[in-house]
Parts: structure tokens; sequence; C-alpha cells
């Protein structure tokens, strides 16, 4: 799986962030009821202890309130980086929370906004200095998307208050398209791979993946029970290939769906390759970071 870093290996500096918000939760306005009531009937029984029990909730009550607010007052938030998706799938977002108060928070909650939604509410029981936390957020199309903000909220220990609060990000969803398609990989370097391996030295196998050539499959292995698998010879895994939006077939998102499969092709068998949309032209690259452009470039293909 491969993720967009953040820009630099260092830790995000500080976005703005929201102050607290805290409104009482439906057992808060229950307990308030409760509050009152005692009180008017200590008023119409003048009775004093009425006044007393209602006093010790009203102290209760702020207790619980502070408490619930200095939950989420001293903890800063970070995204460490953010996985490409696959549409159809899901990505996840790798953050840490951070509390700055020797007091642990309890009962969290982070959310992201309404665009992005989670596979599950992420929550997290005590938060005491520092947590690495993942969310998984939904991908249901391409798109390269900004995650401009993250929702963190709590109930507290007590449940009678409800507070959250906002802090901006710069980092950005993307989701490339499903790796999907039949065609081969384009002519050309396939038809040099060819004669490579009737000229070069037999150094193994690979496992099959689809779009591979079929002639190249060793049929003896896979009769005694084995996988598929292709035949590798001394020249062909190192040899580099020239991804085209022109060899491809269908609509725009067919189109993608098969460059996305030759991508994820040419990085498992750790080739070379090249990417050329009809308004994008990445030059030829092998790792981590190419495919990363690569995918990212498929995610944020327009049609003009």
């Amino acid at each position: 799986m491969f993720f967009q870093k953040s820009k630099s290996r260092r830790q995000l500096p500080k976005l703005k962030r929201t102050k607290p918000y805290i409104v009482p939760t439906i057992y808060g306005v229950a307990f308030l009821c409760m509050i009152v009531n005692i009180f008017a009937l200590g008023y119409f029984r003048s009775n004093g202890p009425y006044h007393t029990v209602g006093l010790t909730l009203i102290v209760f009550g702020l207790v619980a309130m502070i408490q619930t607010n200095s939950n989420l007052e001293n903890i800063d938030i970070t995204v460490d980086r953010s996985e490409l998706g696959e549409a159809g799938s899901s990505s996840s977002i790798q953050l840490s929370l951070r509390s700055r108060s020797p007091v642990p928070s309890y009962n969290l909650l982070v959310q992201t906004d309404k665009l992005f939604a989670l596979e599950q509410p992420l929550e997290l029981n005590e938060l005491n200095g520092h947590a690495p936390v993942q969310l998984n957020i939904k991908c249901p199309a391409r798109g390269v998307y900004p995650l401009r903000r993250i929702k963190v909220f709590s109930r507290g220990v007590y449940g009678l208050f409800y507070t959250w609060r906002w802090q901006d990000t710069d980092v950005e969803l993307v989701v490339y398209p499903a790796p999907r398609g039949t065609q081969a990989l384009p002519e050309g370097t396939e038809g040099a791979a060819k004669k490579s391996a009737q000229s070069e030295d037999f150094i193994g196998h690979k496992r099959y993946v689809v779009g591979d050539s079929l002639k190249h499959i060793d049929w003896k292995a896979y009769a005694r029970g084995s996988e598929l698998l292709l035949k590798d010879f001394a020249d062909q895994a190192l040899e580099a290939l020239d991804l085209r939006w022109e060899d491809t077939r269908g609509e725009t998102e067919a189109r993608l769906e098969q460059l996305s499969a030759w991508i994820i092709m040419m990085s498992n068998l750790q080739r070379p390759y090249s990417l050329h949309l009809p308004h994008t032209m990445l030059p030829r690259g092998l790792g981590e970071t190419q495919n990363r452009l690569a995918l990212r470039a498929l995610a944020a293909h327009k049609e003009t």
C-alpha cells in the first residue's frame, strides 16, 4: 500500500484550532431538570434538606462540566501521513494525539468533516501523554480531496456534557482509480522481454499478475499443483516501460483503471516506467515515490 506523506519528515506546524465548545447532553438536561424539581419541592415544602441536596448536585454538575471541558483544552492533533486510497475501498489517516496536561483525558472520539465517511467512529478511552491513532475513511470515488479539518470531542467521565473542538489540517486524501483491466502490457518492452527471455539465463519464478503474457507461464509447475508462475530471465525484471493513455481502450474511467492496474503490476515487478496522460507526463522512475506520483496523477485527472 502506498501512502501520501506529509510535506516534510518533521512534524506539521500547529495549525489553527478552535476553542472547546460545550453543551449538555440529554443526560445533562435530565440532570438539570432533576435539580429544578428538587429545589421546587424544597420551596413548596419549606424543607431545608431539599435545598442541601440541590446545591450538592449543582456542585457536582459544575465539576462534571469543568472535567469534560478540560478533556480537550490541552490536546494537540497532528497528521503524520495520509495513505493513498483505492476507489471503492478505503484509506487511512495516521494521527497523533498529544496531551499537555499531567491529568489523563477520557472518552475521546475523533471524526472528519461530513464529506468523509468513516468506516467506524474512532474512540480513545484514555489519553495519557501521546497516542498514535488511525482514521479509516471510505473512498467511493477517485479524486484528490483536501482534508480541511478534524474534530475531536468527548462526553467526559460522567456523560452530562458534550464538548468538541475543530483543528485545521493541510493534508489531502488521494483516491486513485481501482486497478482493473484485462489488457496486457503494451508492446515495445514486452517484445524486447521475449527476446531477452530467449537469450538470457533463467533465474527463477515470479508470481503471475493479471496482464502478464501467458507465453511466460511455467505450465509444468502449474500442472504439479503450483500457482500460476512466470519464468523470470536475467534482464527482464529491469526492463522499463512507457505507460501511455493511447495504449488503453474504453471510456475515461476504464482507461484510468487500466493504467492503474499497469502501475501496480510494474511496481510488483520492480520495473521502471513512465506515465503519459493527455496533459501530464511523468518521467521514468522506480519505487514508492514514482508509484505515489503516478497514482496521484490518475486520481487528479480531469477531462478538458
